[in-house]
């Protein structure tokens, strides 16, 4: 990707805000949560804003990880620049939540996401009912499937 990205800025193509997110996802996807936050960085250092897209995509990586301490560190970094979260924003923490095993914490993260009148969607019950599916609490599934 690097050699693309060179092979692009040597024709005077600048990058944008796309092509820093299409970069940082293929990352993100593959799990590779340290490239994603270099290109992250080279965004930012060449005065590119960031959006809700930019900051979904650095909590999609470490959610791919269950890394809930990350998810909550960008989700602040987030709030901090002034975005606004989504119900994709929350329903990529569940599912960091429900990856780690944490269902305590996926339940106070859809509370919050209540909170801020965001509606929940079929991806928010569904990681719901497979974080908890996961534990074993079957009384907890049947709570949110009702």
């Amino acid at each position: 990707m690097e050699e693309w990205f060179a092979r692009m800025q040597g024709d005077g193509i600048k990058a944008n805000q796309v092509t820093y997110g299409a970069l940082m996802n293929a990352y993100a996807s593959a799990g590779r949560t340290t490239e994603m936050k270099e290109w992250f960085a080279k965004m930012q250092e060449s005065g590119i804003s960031s959006n809700l897209v930019t900051y979904n995509t650095l909590m999609k990586g470490y959610a791919r990880k269950g890394d809930t301490t990350q998810c909550q560190h960008w989700y602040n970094d987030m709030m901090a620049a002034g975005i606004h979260p989504d119900v994709q924003t929350f329903n990529i923490i569940l599912n960091a939540c429900a990856g780690a095993g944490d269902t305590a914490q996926m339940e106070e993260w859809f509370s919050a996401m209540q909170e801020k009148g965001i509606s929940a969607d079929k991806f928010s019950y569904s990681t719901l009912l497979k974080g908890h599916s996961k534990k074993g609490n079957t009384a907890r599934c049947q709570h949110w499937y009702d």
